[in-house]
């Protein structure tokens, strides 16, 4: 007897079957066009050409995403459709403290406070932070009661361990691309330094995404304990949400 269980299909498999199919140019300039506020880029804009290079750009602007692929529909493939209605979002693993996360949250807050009186930043961030970790720790404390399973390999320490800087590392130098210009400027680095790099790794993206992030750590001017924050900021500015959710879960592990 023939198994009768739907198939449940992976996000990278849904991004497939919608890249592949066939589509005119004409159809392509109609489906980008319904996806003109979420690409949000006259540049990207007109660099979509195929469908590959739509499915690419509404990931990276963070339109489709693990979690929503609904947006799918809208390309009006019926495979597409039936994939989807089977498709099943991969679930969130249970999270301790990660106590990287409460301080960037932490650090977003103090720049929303009004500074007044004898108030600074560092004291709003370092309130802000207190009152967070007490919070993940009573979560945490109610999770490990609740679970034999979770233990202290869930506490995310606040520090950047050299195998996660290298994990960090590796990841943009492989998926950066043709962003690391940008991504330099907005880490602060010199044209003239880019442009040198350029010159010496004229055909290799990948060493001079690694040379931008040495170059960017060997500077003074920059707080070692900022770096993974700023860097995690250019990615933003950069259009590349989606890298920073790669950063936050090499830093969940």
């Amino acid at each position: 007897m023939a198994d009768s269980t739907p198939q449940h299909w992976s996000y990278d498999l849904l991004k497939n079957i919608a890249a592949q199919e066939l589509s005119s140019p004409d159809y392509v300039t109609e489906l980008k066009s319904m996806f003109l506020n979420g690409i949000n880029s006259p540049r990207r804009y007109e660099c979509i050409r195929t469908m590959a290079d739509l499915i690419d750009c509404l990931e990276r602007r963070d339109v489709i995403n693990e979690q929503n692929v609904e947006p799918l529909r809208s390309l009006g493939y019926k495979r597409l459709d039936d994939a989807i209605d089977s498709y099943i979002p991969p679930q969130k693993e249970p999270e301790g403290t990660n106590q990287y996360h409460y301080m960037h949250l932490a650090n977003e807050l103090s720049n929303k406070l009004t500074i007044n009186g004898h108030n600074t930043p560092s004291q709003h961030s370092s309130i802000a932070y207190d009152n967070m970790r007490r919070s993940a720790s009573l979560e945490t404390a109610s999770l490990t009661t609740s679970s034999s399973g979770l233990n202290n390999s869930n506490i995310h320490p606040y520090v950047l361990t050299e195998n996660k800087r290298a994990a960090i590392y590796k990841m943009l130098s492989q998926y950066l691309g043709t962003h690391w210009r940008m991504f330099g400027r907005e880490l602060g680095l010199r044209e003239g330094m880019m442009d040198e790099i350029e010159l010496q790794y004229p055909r290799d993206l990948t060493t001079r995404v690694y040379k931008v992030l040495k170059l960017f750590e060997e500077d003074d001017c920059n707080d070692p304990k900022m770096h993974l924050r700023m860097i995690k900021d250019a990615l933003d500015r950069t259009r590349r949400k989606d890298l920073r959710r790669k950063i936050d879960d090499i830093l969940s592990y």
